[in-house]
């Protein structure tokens, strides 16, 4: 029996008295996760920092424009920065299970912080170039490239195994929230005053510094003398991807998303390139993109929703139904706001896979193996995002927009169909995100 099975020596009856086993004590009833301090100050610290990202992601692309005059060099930037987080991954989840989650958040958030300071700090000195630029997306593809697998593990340690699901939904909540706000506030920033984004963003990760110190739990799920012995990086690297090759729902479920992944890194291009040839203008541009954001945070607030609902394969079974029938209206919807709705539409169902796959990998993968687990997965899941743009971008100029969304619908069909196959998205156990024993992981 475990100790908190144990009753009250001071609440017993006299062992003379005693007629049978004493009753069940009562399930012990946490507290709400928004009055767990350490989860809020994890969360905010991360939904200002992730509000920070978009701001000055949206506002990057319209500085090198300013600066050089040449989109050829914003998308030199962003396909640099694409390429460095690609090529980092798996090395960063393996080098992250070594060290304290707690210190690489704080190196990372510090980097990223002098990084975009010095950003403002050029636009006022007026010596801004275009290699600092370079240099700057470089640091920040380092530094959240090694953020991304230190925060995924911290979750569990400062939110108990039983709120673990609520806490992976408020996770996808504040990644939409920084989206939908994110975006065009970036723009208006930019707007206002050049040095304004990038200052913005140089503040937020100084917040999310803050809250990391201000946390009392251990962000560390191992102590020192229960780590496993050290291998090189490249074996290392191997074990982290064996294990999610030998996990069946994980494995089917990544590489299914990586084939979607081939449409969904390129709707938003496909989607725009629609509602310009049936004549959309700016501001209905701008509409339509909103719609899809406010989609993605109806999507996140549906989470708890949805798995209460439904389990991981119903779920995924529903999202590519959804965006099957929803890419098909797009052929027909004679607006940009009714492309702008067929595109959110699959949205609403986007971040509880996000929580089904993030949810997965903090319930089954062994503690010192959190973070080359997260970086091995995500490696798996976006390694279709390399083809969308290039092969849809090509189709379009070769076939037009609307035979390219005529080709996206059949393919988007059959993953459809594969949904359905024995196995495929399948855990033996059901749901894909089991409640933990509280004795896991170090659980405050």
């Amino acid at each position: 029996m475990n100790a908190g099975d144990q009753a009250d020596p001071g609440d017993r009856a006299d062992p003379g008295d005693q007629v049978g086993p004493a009753a069940p004590q009562a399930p012990q009833v946490l507290p709400p996760l928004h009055r767990n301090r350490d989860f809020v100050l994890l969360w905010v610290g991360q939904a200002v920092s992730h509000l920070g990202v978009q701001i000055s992601q949206t506002a990057l692309p319209l500085l090198v424009l300013a600066v050089t005059g040449s989109a050829a060099k914003a998308g030199i930037i962003a396909t640099v920065r694409f390429i460095v987080i690609y090529s980092l991954q798996l090395f960063a989840g393996v080098l992250v299970d070594r060290w304290s989650n707690r210190v690489v958040m704080l190196i990372c958030d510090a980097g990223r912080a002098i990084a975009l300071g010095s950003v403002a700090i050029a636009i006022v000195a007026d010596h801004l170039t275009y290699a600092h630029l370079i240099a700057v997306a470089v640091c920040e593809a380092v530094f959240g490239v090694f953020f991304g697998p230190a925060e995924t593990p911290a979750v569990r340690q400062v939110v108990p195994a039983a709120q673990l699901k609520e806490g992976i939904a408020r996770n996808q909540i504040r990644g939409q929230i920084a989206n939908v706000v994110g975006l065009p506030l970036g723009g208006f920033l930019f707007a206002w005053h050049r040095v304004a984004p990038f200052a913005a963003d140089a503040i937020s990760y100084l917040l999310s510094f803050a809250a990391i110190t201000m946390i009392r739990a251990r962000l560390d799920p191992l102590s020192r003398d229960r780590r496993p012995r050290q291998q090189g990086l490249i074996p290392e690297v191997r074990r982290g991807l064996s294990w999610v090759w030998r996990e069946p729902f994980l494995r089917t479920f990544t590489l299914w998303l990586a084939a979607a992944g081939v449409i969904f890194s390129a709707i938003h291009l496909v989607a725009t390139v629609l509602a310009l040839w049936r004549g959309a203008s700016g501001a209905e541009l701008g509409v339509m993109y909103a719609i899809v954001g406010v989609a993605g945070l109806i999507g996140a607030l549906l989470i708890p929703l949805v798995q209460r609902k439904l389990r991981s394969r119903a779920i995924v079974q529903l999202f590519a139904c959804t965006a099957t029938v929803a890419i098909a209206a797009m052929l027909v919807a004679p607006t940009p706001y009714l492309i702008g709705i067929a595109t959110a539409a699959p949205m609403l169902l986007g971040p509880s896979l996000n929580a089904i796959l993030f949810g997965y990998i903090l319930t089954h993968a062994p503690d010192d193996m959190q973070g080359r687990v997260t970086s091995a997965t995500l490696q798996i899941a976006n390694s279709g995002a390399f083809l969308g743009p290039a092969l849809f971008g090509v189709l379009l100029d070769s076939l037009g927009a609307l035979a390219t969304v005529g080709c996206i619908t059949g393919i988007m069909a059959v993953l459809a169909a594969v949904t359905f196959l024995p196995g495929l998205a399948q855990e033996s156990g059901g749901d894909a995100v089991p409640v933990l024993d509280d004795t896991r992981g170090g659980q405050p």
